[in-house]
């Protein structure tokens, strides 16, 4: 979900345009640079985040089986 949440970010969706967290910028060229810019720095945050779940996996998947081979030898 993360994923698919950073990949969205990263095209510029405008359903997450109110997730922004945007300044009033009367002028429209920073407006939207500031825009993409918060776009794209939401979508290394949920991209960043994902990765972090996928490790925190691995190291679950890691433990489980590193456990359940010292529990059957004894």
């Amino acid at each position: 979900m993360l994923v698919l949440l950073g990949i969205f970010l990263g095209v510029y969706s405008a359903a997450f345009a109110e997730d922004l967290d945007l300044d009033e910028i009367l002028d429209k060229q920073n407006f939207v640079m500031e825009m993409k810019k918060k776009y794209t720095q939401n979508s290394y945050n949920c991209l960043i985040a994902a990765c972090l779940y996928v490790l925190s996996f691995c190291v679950s998947v890691w433990q489980y089986y590193l456990n359940r081979r010292v529990t059957s030898t004894t």
